[in-house]
């Protein structure tokens, strides 16, 4: 099936997946340099707005590449519900390290700890201690 364009020229054909720094929204027009095309064969679109999007992005070079963690040290997450510093925690598990998240409220507390279940420790020696 060939790709529909409205004029001569155009780089990105009708409905393609792409995103950008536009904001929420389902129609703009802007110049084609400023989006992204979107590859559905490696993961579903709604990854572009959270782990491969802004929020990933900034997670990741925030702490791999500034930070540079080593196993076995904390990494103090601030923010640690939200959606980069969720992420963060999870990078930072990974890598081997131990993860203090620092979050205000009971739900925020819920989803840190759900984030935390995430590494490989066994159920059965997971500590859990809340802030009094």
């Amino acid at each position: 099936m060939e790709p529909r364009t409205r004029r001569p020229g155009r780089t990105t054909p009708f409905w393609d997946w792409v995103e950008g720094m536009l904001g929420w929204q389902t129609h703009a027009r802007v110049h084609h340099s400023v989006l992204r095309k979107l590859d559905l064969t490696l993961a579903p679109p709604s990854t572009a707005i959270g782990v491969l999007g802004m929020p990933g992005r900034t997670a990741w070079f925030g702490l791999m590449e500034s930070g540079r963690p080593k196993a076995g040290e904390v990494v103090v997450v601030s923010g640690a519900a939200g959606a980069v510093g969720s992420l963060v925690a999870q990078f930072a598990l990974r890598s081997g390290c131990r993860v203090l998240g620092i979050a205000g409220g009971a739900i925020p507390k819920d989803a840190v700890i759900a984030a935390a279940v995430a590494d490989d420790t066994p159920p059965s020696r997971r500590k859990f201690r809340n802030s009094p």
